[in-house]
């Protein structure tokens, strides 16, 4: 597969650089009843700039999830970006990720999933950086 050098990330990318960082994850699967979702998730600029590498490890009710997704693939069908996560239970996500530039965090929506049924959550992530 050939790749495209591309030297430093431009504006569009740098704006995934608001979310880097570790952060607190406290939220929900929407379902009834709500199923309770904590843990950490840590995002890293990638090297150039251009993705950012998100470590999953929460608990989904008493399920352990570790997951990993990459953070940047240009959304041809929006201003924002893909996500592809892959966590370890073998389930797989492709995902639309919107940046609110002003509030530094990021909304996901699941576009397509291999996994049984579509976890939706709600929630909130509070920086964990000291």
């Amino acid at each position: 597969m050939a790749t495209t050098p591309r030297g430093d990330a431009d504006r569009h990318h740098e704006r995934l650089w608001s979310i880097a960082g570790r952060w607190a994850t406290d939220g929900h699967v929407i379902a009834d009843p709500p199923v309770p979702v904590t843990g950490f998730d840590t995002y890293e600029v990638l090297a150039g700039g251009y993705f950012l590498v998100h470590h999953v490890d929460v608990h989904v009710g008493d399920q352990s999830v570790r997951a990993i997704e990459i953070i940047g693939e240009p959304d041809p069908t929006s201003d924002g970006f893909l996500a592809r996560s892959f966590d370890n239970t073998g389930s797989w996500e492709v995902m639309q990720v919107t940046v609110d530039d002003e509030a530094c965090s990021a909304s996901l929506a699941a576009l397509t999933s291999r996994r049984q049924p579509t976890r939706w959550t709600e929630g909130r992530q509070a920086s964990d950086r000291r």
